[in-house]
């Protein structure tokens, strides 16, 4: 279930993005293949949007993001 539209989906179609407890950082991990708190999102600008400004994505993680977890986010989105 994608977190900024509500909308289902395969999870393969799904983006995956996840905190790693390791690093601490916020991964952006298409495949899948990394352990963590994750949330799924759609490849939709709009739910990345919708997600960011109702800050979805950190109350699902339960960590705070910084701006630089915002801005490679809006990067792999190509969003400015």
């Amino acid at each position: 279930k994608c977190v900024g539209g509500h909308s289902c989906f395969e999870r393969t179609s799904l983006l995956r993005i996840m905190f790693e407890a390791c690093s601490g950082d916020i991964l952006i991990a298409p495949d899948g293949k990394h352990y963590g708190r994750s949330v799924y999102l759609c490849k939709n600008d709009e739910c990345l949007k919708n997600a960011l400004k109702k800050n979805k994505i950190s109350k699902v993680l339960k960590r705070g993001m910084s701006e630089k977890d915002i801005e490679k986010l809006k990067n792999y989105f190509k969003l400015s």
